[in-house]
């Protein structure tokens, strides 16, 4: 696929519907961009930036469900002293579940405990362990 190039437009200058089109159609192709199980999309300095994530990177979890095919999930992030908010990122029973790592629990419930996951470095699961 050729480069997105837009023309710059200047005050003034007649923008035709072949041109509005064109960025229109790539705005919608950027806006699909989604980041899958063990990928991250980050913004850089270069633009959007979709990255390995590291197997070493711990972030902590939230169970949202009961388990099924594994947890549903949502990350949250600490805000110092005592603060605790969504990351937006988040995984379903079927897309990106997490797993209990030590015992395989499929009883734990929805209350609020955060649980320290991480990205099994040879499948790329999520994992946690469910007794903190």
């Amino acid at each position: 696929m050729p480069a997105f190039n837009p023309p710059v437009y200047q005050p003034g200058d007649p923008i035709t519907a072949r041109d509005a089109n064109a960025q229109n159609r790539e705005i919608r192709r950027l806006g699909g961009i989604r980041a899958g199980a063990g990928l991250a999309a980050r913004q850089g300095p270069g633009g959007l930036e979709i990255t390995r994530k590291s197997s070493e990177e711990r972030i902590f979890i939230v169970l949202t469900g009961t388990y099924a095919t594994g947890y549903p999930w949502k990350e949250v992030l600490h805000i110092p002293p005592n603060t605790w908010i969504d990351s937006g990122f988040t995984g379903s029973t079927t897309i990106d579940p997490a797993f209990e790592r030590q015992t395989n629990d499929t009883t734990l419930t929805v209350d609020g405990t955060r649980y320290e996951a991480r990205r099994c470095p040879t499948s790329g699961v999520l994992v946690f362990d469910g007794k903190n």
